[in-house]
């Protein structure tokens, strides 16, 4: 039979293991931290570059104690970003960035000890950040150009879709080098959504970002007009706020998409117009002012 003295010193070693391998792990809630010093997100989920806030309240901490707040990411070692120091009451919450994908925990102290009080932990997904380039309309048919940037900066498969039918549907794969890329698709008819899906890595998440319109469009010379209270040859007289347009032979109630400098409204045809040599759509003053149009130019229309 072990002596009281051996039993002493096993339950001395015990904790120590326990302490560092608790904090390592980062398996989730409930993996051996301290459920007196828990910790909250305010986001589970992030771009890259972007704070969360880490929050906690912990039981006996006195005023002013510091709380360190680490991240624990697959394949990276663990790493502190943040301190917070706690208030009267034993509350603190700190800004930090994680930078990426993983488990966020806190531990009572400046620096992690095998005695310091851990945090149970508190997954953050980090997605990368991605922008594409405004795409101008396009004839239907065409070759359209799409080129868009990733941070940060990796060599990330890309994937493009668009939205055709209720249904997306992939028009072009391709990669980024050092975070730029530059994909190519054809023109399809009218307005139709992109949607740039991107296979992160790196210790980041998948993410799909809304990569604006794709306009298969065709250009037309247009004026505006504003005879309010004037009757329309397809019925009704003209409003202020009235959203349509005039066109010589479309049948009335035809609805024609308009894009002017990256704006786009979808409209119907109200009234017979323009008779005037080079233009052929006649814009109503509320269409005008929502394309932020003034005056004669060139518009895109479909069809």
């Amino acid at each position: 039979m072990e002596s009281i003295k051996n039993l002493r010193g096993s339950f001395v070693f015990v904790p120590v293991l326990l302490a560092l391998t608790s904090f390592g792990g980062g398996a989730g809630p409930g993996d051996g931290g301290d459920q007196d010093l828990p910790v909250r997100l305010s986001a589970k989920r992030v771009t890259w570059g972007s704070a969360v806030s880490v929050s906690g309240a912990g039981v006996g901490l006195a005023a002013k104690s510091p709380v360190s707040i680490y991240l624990v990411a697959p394949g990276h070692s663990m790493r502190r970003i943040g301190i917070a120091h706690a208030d009267r009451r034993g509350r603190w919450s700190a800004s930090v960035k994680p930078g990426l994908s993983g488990v966020i925990k806190a531990s009572a102290g400046s620096l992690p000890t095998a005695t310091a009080r851990t945090s149970a932990s508190a997954r953050i997904t980090v997605s990368p950040k991605a922008i594409v380039a405004p795409i101008p309309p396009s004839r239907p048919g065409s070759r359209v150009k799409i080129r868009g940037i990733i941070r940060p900066a990796g060599n990330q498969r890309v994937v493009l879709s668009i939205r055709h039918l209720g249904h997306w549907k992939v028009v072009s794969r391709s990669r980024a080098r050092n975070g730029r890329f530059t994909a190519y698709l054809t023109a399809p008819k009218g307005v139709n959504q992109l949607r740039v899906a991107i296979g992160a890595g790196n210790g980041l998440s998948n993410t799909v970002v809304n990569g604006g319109n794709v306009s298969g469009l065709r250009p037309a010379g247009a004026s505006w007009y504003g005879l309010y209270g004037e009757g329309l040859a397809c019925g009704g007289v003209l409003h202020y706020n009235q959203m349509g347009v005039a066109h010589k032979t479309l049948p009335c109630g035809t609805r024609v998409t308009v894009s002017y400098h990256g704006r786009t409204v979808v409209v119907p045809v109200i009234d017979r117009g323009p008779y005037i040599s080079g233009r052929e759509f006649d814009l109503t003053g509320a269409v005008a002012r929502k394309l932020h149009f003034d005056g004669v130019d060139t518009v895109w229309v479909a069809p």
